[in-house]
Order: C-alpha cells, then structure tokens, then sequence
C-alpha cells in the first residue's frame, strides 16, 4: 500500500501573504508621498489632488475590506486571518492570528486569497483592470493629456507666429 500525503508549506503561505501586505504597503507609501504637500517647502506631489489616484485607493482599500472567500468559508476578511489595516492605510500581519488560520483551515484561507469570483485575487482584479486595461481610466486621461498638450502647442505655435517671435 503507498500513502502519498500533501501537506501545506506554511513557510510559503505565509512568505506569499507577507510579500502581498509589503507590496501593498509600498502602494500606501507610493501614493502618500506622490499626494503630498509639503508646507515647508511649498511642494506638492505630482498627484496631489488626483481624483483618478483616490478612487483608484479608495476602491482598493474597499475590495480589502470587502467579504472575501465565499459563503461557508471559514474566514470570510483578512481581518479574520490576522491582516488589519492601521490609521494610516497600511497592512500589518498578527502572525498568531494568521499561525491559527493556517493551522485550523489552510484551504479556508487559500480561499480567501484565490476562491473562484469570491478571493480577493478575482476581486482585485477588475480594480485594477479598469485603470490599466488599454480602454481603462489611465489610457483615457493619458489620451485626453496628449490631445490637450498638443491644442497648447498649437496654441503657442499660433502665438509666436502671431508675434513675429
């Protein structure tokens, strides 16, 4: 008789879940400073009242707080398995929290992470399709910069030539 078993490398659950909050701690950052003014100097960030950049965060931030994982799962929030967010936006890791989750249901959290509509890959993902598709937010305001760039440069040709410059 051969027994084949298959067990969960909690190492890698738990590296994977860590890359994901120090990835999504450095869009905090990332986003924090570009939306920043800074009073001493007189400098604003280059998206400093971005419209497109809070929605895009705030949407993010929404799909993390969202039920996640189907109905029945275990852990239904990150919340659930030891990720919490602090005043600021950024994630943190309650490694008892997240040890217990992966010890009582290690599918239940996978689940979270990667169910069929319901993990928060297939939740993000829409997110982010929407801004960085080639029909999304991005390339249609990248589009409406380089019609307004180049009304502005025709605007000045016309001037200068106007002005005998």
């Amino acid at each position: 008789i051969v027994s084949v078993g298959v067990d969960t490398d909690a190492v890698a659950v738990k590296q994977s879940i860590k890359g994901f909050v120090d990835a999504y701690n450095g869009l905090v950052d990332t986003v924090k400073r570009l939306t920043a003014y800074n009073a001493d100097s007189r400098t604003a960030g280059a998206l400093l009242g971005d419209s497109q950049t809070r929605s895009v965060v705030a949407a993010i931030r929404a799909t993390l707080a969202s039920p996640l994982g189907g109905s029945g799962n275990a852990f239904g929030s990150l919340v659930s398995v030891g990720l919490k967010s602090d005043l600021s936006g950024r994630l943190s890791i309650d490694v008892a929290a997240l040890d217990k989750a992966l010890d009582t249901d290690p599918e239940g959290l996978a689940r979270l992470f990667a169910a069929d509509t319901s993990g928060l890959d297939d939740r993000l993902a829409p997110v982010f399709a929407n801004v960085l598709d080639s029909d999304g937010s991005l390339a249609s305001r990248e589009a409406r910069l380089k019609d307004r760039l180049r009304d502005i440069t025709a605007d000045y040709e016309r001037v200068t030539t106007a002005a005998g410059i």
